[in-house]
């Protein structure tokens, strides 16, 4: 019977303003003694640009959650990617990847790091010589119809990287809409792009809903699903990063694509919000609660959940 309990990685410590929750440490303790989980075979590179959501904190722990032999590996909520970098990291990577997402503009920006990472580089720093409110004002308005892919993704990796908080969001009609932000900025490095572009030669990219990309699951199947979380109230969500929200009805339809593809055959995995409403979504499921420091707007202790469908 799934263990339905939640365990906390952090229950030792007590969160302070401004000071970072350090789990991982705690996390690695049993491997002190010269055993080597597979997370560790090689340091993982991180994500180019940033991402609300993005699992960068914990790419290592996540990765550590699953086999260390996959040969079929899935993400249909990809953003940033941070936990398949952390397997494409492994000396063992997997043998099939496919990184998918519902926004056509980060799974542009995708395809571009992993053909020509130099030319991204170069598109991206013309634009931020120029960077000033009314150029992000501009390129903010453009419509990507017929745009040069080069042109596409580099707009995208300005605009995240320019915004409120790295916020990518979009209205009802599909326009980006995120706010300009003065200061604290981070734009993608052409050495990330670089380190990034290496490890997803192999990578199939999707721009789909996630139902698509997680169609046809069997045995040997491993799916990561990290999808909007489901809000902590009415007035903080944030589920909007492609036009129109996820919604309830999005984290239902999710949980059944997950239990559909675990009755296949499949290894799946999901992260949530911590919230009673998504474990009655995932009734059967094992949890694992998850305490770590989110960044995107200065330090907040949050609480997480793990679930192994």
């Amino acid at each position: 019977m799934p263990d339905s309990s939640a365990v906390s990685l952090c229950t030792k410590r007590k969160f302070q303003p401004g000071q970072a929750l350090r789990c991982l440490p705690d996390v690695l303790a049993p491997y002190r003694n010269g055993v080597n989980p597979c997370f560790l075979d090689c340091a993982p590179v991180p994500p180019a640009w940033r991402w609300v959501g993005s699992k960068r904190e914990l790419a290592a722990l996540i990765a550590d959650r699953l086999p260390a032999d996959i040969a079929d590996y899935r993400e249909p909520f990809a953003g940033s990617g941070a936990v398949a970098l952390a397997l494409l990291s492994r000396r063992r990577p997997p043998r099939r990847v496919l990184l998918a997402d519902r926004n056509a503009e980060a799974i542009c920006c995708w395809q571009v790091v992993r053909d020509c990472p130099d030319r991204l580089a170069d598109a991206l720093d013309r634009l931020i010589a120029m960077d000033s409110e009314a150029l992000f004002l501009a390129i903010r308005s453009q419509r990507t119809d017929g745009m040069e892919a080069i042109d596409r993704a580099a707009r995208f990796l300005y605009l995240v990287g320019a915004a409120r908080c790295g916020m990518w969001r979009e209205n009802r009609r599909g326009g980006f809409n995120a706010a300009y932000q003065h200061t604290r900025r981070w734009f993608s490095r052409r050495g990330d792009l670089r380190a990034v572009s290496k490890l997803v030669q192999r990578c199939e990219f999707r721009a789909c809903d996630f139902a698509e990309a997680m169609a046809d699951a069997g045995p040997g199947t491993v799916i990561y699903a990290d999808p909007p979380y489901m809000p902590l109230s009415s007035t903080a969500r944030f589920d909007d990063y492609v036009a129109g929200p996820f919604g309830r009805a999005g984290q239902a339809r999710l949980a059944e694509a997950c239990r559909s593809a675990a009755r296949a055959g499949a290894l799946v995995l999901a992260s949530n919000a911590d919230l009673q409403a998504v474990r009655d979504l995932y009734v059967g499921a094992s949890f694992e609660t998850v305490e770590h420091e989110h960044r995107t707007n200065g330090r907040q202790a949050v609480r997480e959940v793990l679930i192994r469908v």
